[in-house]
């Protein structure tokens, strides 16, 4: 098999492998949080666009609220940034460079996200199903102090 069909066939793979794994850590940060918080995990879903982790029994403070909706966003950032200890310049497979590179760079955004939707908020409302938005709106921090703070 041509080094060009290896490296397109790792690219088509990685998108649905790392969407699935980031949905995974996201839905594992909540769940870690509400477990920690004395919660109980009724259902942890994670296929489809309704990915989202049900429970009961949790006491949330506000510390505990905001860290639950920033979880979300910050397990896949910590464990992506522990991979990026794993990264081998040398590697001859060109797959495996953009792999890592779109890896990274899907992180970035998924972290920006806390920096333009605090923006945005300024303007308009955002949509009070977003990670951002709740905690905002548990927190009271202003939006910019937010962005500002990523």
């Amino acid at each position: 098999m041509s080094l060009r069909i290896r490296t397109a066939i790792c690219i088509i793979l990685f998108a649905p492998v790392y969407l699935l794994l980031y949905t995974i850590l996201h839905e594992a940060g909540h769940a870690i949080v509400i477990i920690s918080c004395g919660g109980t995990i009724n259902t942890f879903h994670i296929l489809g666009l309704d990915a989202h982790v049900a429970s009961h029994g949790e006491s949330f403070s506000v510390f505990c609220a905001a860290l639950n909706n920033a979880a979300g966003m910050l397990l896949p950032i910590i464990i992506g940034a522990a991979a990026l200890g794993f990264y081998r310049p040398n590697t001859r497979f060109h797959g495996y460079h953009l792999c890592y590179f779109l890896g990274s760079v899907s992180l970035l955004f998924s972290a920006l996200v806390w920096v333009a939707f605090p923006v945005v908020s300024l303007f308009t409302a955002l949509p009070q199903s977003e990670d951002v938005t709740k905690f905002l709106n548990i927190t009271d921090f202003h939006p910019l102090l937010v962005s500002l703070g990523r």
